[in-house]
């Protein structure tokens, strides 16, 4: 039975139909909006409470205006056809609402969804994708930073005389290598310390520990790492550390170097510095010929 009279119940199906219709058109603005603004949780759970009182609302209105005699559904369990139909129609309310809200609204459990070829990427994709863009800017950056030491190594070496400081006795490869390391970083604009060590017999020694303030466990990694001849990546709070392992042809020896920043330091980055170790090497290498 309806609780309203035929001339309300026409004003209020008219009302219900517009909502039917503009209820879905508002969410997808509202999801357009929220995404280009990255609402807050609080603000999305505000909007959300909102939501579910629309669609109470939307379901109390047409409640009241279904003629419920009109619905043949039989007795069941005990209970009246009247409840039965209105259990009914509050569950297809009930699974309309939560569709719409996964799909569209807020778009709980999907990464990604595609309407009509308009796109909604939720905040957490959206942020790994910018992750991904600063990451790939921040590679090409780097890149750019090793060719630009490479091509202009021996341009460098003529104006440092290094041929001169060599004859004289007065060249140190490991602190001009050093400096080279610390100019691939400053093009960067990156404010590093960098540090050349001799490896004696393969066992890093316990002050080169103490001096980096290495935890046991840190300790132990970087063991492990160098046993292996890889390079070993450490984030702390305050600073980033790239130990990279190599074999110097000059010194015959095995060198760690320790690159320390509190910025834009990469683990893949030890590839960059191996290759400007090395063509420096292979350049300084070529003087001592040309010399002897």
């Amino acid at each position: 039975m309806s609780l309203l009279s035929p001339c309300n119940q026409n004003s209020i199906l008219h009302i219900f139909l517009l909502c039917l219709y503009a209820i879905p058109i508002i969410f997808i603005i509202y999801a357009v909006i929220s995404y280009k603004l990255s609402f807050s949780d609080e603000i999305i759970s505000l909007f959300k409470k909102i939501y579910y009182i629309i669609w109470i609302l939307a379901y109390i209105i047409l409640v009241n205006h279904v003629e419920l005699n009109k619905i043949s559904i039989k007795d069941s369990f005990g209970v009246p056809y009247n409840i039965w139909t209105l259990i009914i129609i509050f569950i297809i309310f009930l699974v309309l609402a939560y569709l719409l809200d996964i799909f569209i609204l807020f778009g709980n459990g999907f990464k990604e969804l595609s309407i009509f070829g308009a796109k909604f990427v939720k905040e957490e994709t959206k942020e790994i994708l910018d992750n991904q863009h600063k990451y790939l800017n921040l590679l090409i950056d780097k890149i750019k930073a090793e060719n630009k030491i490479i091509t202009g190594l021996k341009e460098y070496m003529n104006e440092e005389n290094f041929k001169d400081k060599i004859i004289n006795g007065k060249f140190y490869a490991l602190n001009e290598l050093d400096k080279i390391i610390m100019q691939y970083y400053n093009s960067q604009n990156i404010d590093v310390r960098v540090e050349s060590v001799f490896i004696k017999d393969k066992k890093i020694d316990n002050s080169l520990i103490c001096e980096n303030k290495l935890t046991r466990i840190e300790s132990l990694e970087l063991k492990r790492y160098y046993k292996n001849s890889t390079s070993y990546f450490l984030e702390k709070k305050d600073e980033s550390i790239l130990f990279v392992p190599y074999t110097s042809q000059i010194y015959d020896n095995d060198i760690l170097m320790i690159i320390k920043t509190d910025n834009n330091l990469m683990f893949e980055e030890q590839y960059m510095i191996l290759n400007i170790i090395t063509i420096y090497e292979i350049n300084i290498l070529n003087v001592y010929k040309s010399i002897k």
